[in-house]
């Protein structure tokens, strides 16, 4: 089952996705000879997705970095775009969210039970996050688990610095923790105009029915990967001493998602197939498919699910994500941007420059040129975009070019160059200002009778 859905945002850290429109559902019905009804509901499935990468956390921990505040902007953009206004009276709006579930996710590294706890603990420091609600991460503070312990210098001198408190060194209780969670958590989860935003518990699947969060937030553990070694490969690295050439190219196994849902959708919690975050493995495996033992076992051949749709072990969550950009790789683009940025002379390197790239008015890409000036995004459309560069004063308009093209080049008005110089060379080139007449030097003419 290929990936269907249109992307809206891609970063380092993870993707923002809308799905592909779901088929209306066709149903035959005979004429009624009296007061029957019939009932007809409508499955509840995802309308978009978003990802979080195992990079935004520390490594075998839930601990969310504050990097994660570039994917939460994406976050909060999908929100806003999938959000239902109606006007009732007519006059005076009335919005309806689409709610959320998160999932998380861990590798197929050490046991199903660990890899559960772990992926639910994640899980339920994205909800809290979103929620603002504080007592989560304090019980994920006060509840090491394995390697995930919250009670370290790095990590508080983490939230210290990003909330400007870093000359706080001392011992922590439990009110103060909850004020340093609760200004980091506003500090990261932020949209892009850098306003704080958050989710009401209500805009949830569940509502926020459930006390163990039930339908709002639950760990997948081990059991949906989507990269399985071959055989080979996993015994090579079950040899290795040092697991670090394993754990990195793990990586893609170990993520959060978010889905959105159709607004007004709500489930019942006590109906709800997946076990809460901090519940064992037992409900977790009366959804599997009847070929999980399969799925879940290192074969001949490296797989990837997004190919071979055969590394998920839980039915429940295959049919849920089985569409979703999210999970099945980026839709395949037939545009891009693969651009190599240049001073408006064509001769200066605009390099390793941080930049943002507007797709709509909310949804934006951020990155940073490589030591060659490169832009390369995949983009689902054609068109000219704005574009905001580090050390311009106004923007540029960039285009994206079909997919067989790569590295076009465009100059870019508003910087010139003072002097040849090398990429990272600070005085390599300054923003052109308007008010001022600039001399460019002219090219030198070629000495009579030379080549050229």
């Amino acid at each position: 089952m290929a990936a269907e859905g249109t992307i809206s945002g891609v970063t380092d850290g993870g993707l923002a996705a809308t799905h592909a429109p779901r088929p209306p559902i066709r149903l035959l019905a005979a004429p009624a000879t009296g007061p029957e009804r019939n009932t007809i509901q409508a499955r509840v499935f995802p309308l978009a997705c978003w990802r979080v990468e195992d990079l935004r956390f520390e490594f075998d921990s839930s601990f969310v970095l504050p990097d994660i505040q570039v994917e939460l902007r994406l976050l909060a953009s999908l929100i806003e775009e999938h959000t239902r206004v109606d006007f009732p009276d007519g006059v005076n709006p009335v919005r309806f969210p689409p709610p959320l579930a998160v999932f998380g996710h861990a590798d197929p590294v050490s046991n199903d039970d660990y890899n559960k706890v772990l992926s639910g603990r994640r899980a339920q420091a994205i909800y809290g996050m979103l929620t603002r609600k504080t007592e989560l991460w304090e019980d994920l503070f006060s509840h090491p688990f394995g390697g995930d312990n919250w009670n370290t210098p790095q990590i508080l001198g983490t939230m210290r610095a990003k909330v400007g408190r870093s000359e706080d060194t001392g011992p922590t209780t439990a009110a103060t923790r909850a004020q340093l969670f609760a200004e980091y958590m506003d500090r990261i989860c932020q949209d892009f105009f850098d306003r704080p935003f958050q989710v009401d518990p209500k805009d949830f699947l569940g509502g926020g029915q459930d006390s163990g969060g039930k339908a709002d937030f639950q760990g997948c553990g081990e059991f949906n990967p989507v990269l399985m070694f071959s055989k080979e490969e996993n015994d090579r690295f079950n040899k290795d001493n040092d697991k670090t050439a394993r754990n990195e190219a793990n990586i893609p196994n170990r993520r959060v998602l978010v889905f959105l849902f159709r607004p007004g959708s709500k489930v019942d919690p006590a109906s709800w197939p997946c076990p809460r975050a901090k519940e064992g493995v037992a409900a977790c495996k009366k959804r599997f498919w009847s070929d999980a033992s399969k799925r879940r076992e290192f074969q001949e051949l490296r797989r990837e699910n997004k190919e071979t749709h055969d590394t998920f072990g839980c039915r429940f969550y295959d049919r849920l994500a089985g569409r979703s950009p999210c999970e099945q790789g980026e839709p395949q683009a037939l545009f891009h941007f693969s651009l190599l940025l240049r001073s408006n002379s064509g001769g200066g390197v605009l390099s390793n420059l941080k930049y943002k790239i507007f797709v709509t008015d909310k949804n934006l890409i951020e990155d940073k040129t490589d030591d060659e000036g490169r832009v390369k995004h995949p983009i689902s459309r054609a068109g000219d975009f704005r574009m905001e560069i580090e050390g311009l004063d106004g923007f540029t308009m960039i285009p994206s070019t079909p997919i067989e093209v790569v590295d076009r080049l465009h100059r870019v008005e508003g910087f010139f160059i003072l002097e040849p110089g090398g990429p990272n060379d600070a005085d390599f080139f300054l923003p052109v200002d308007p008010d001022e007449t600039v001399e460019k030097p002219e090219k030198p003419k070629p000495e009579e009778g030379a080549n050229g």
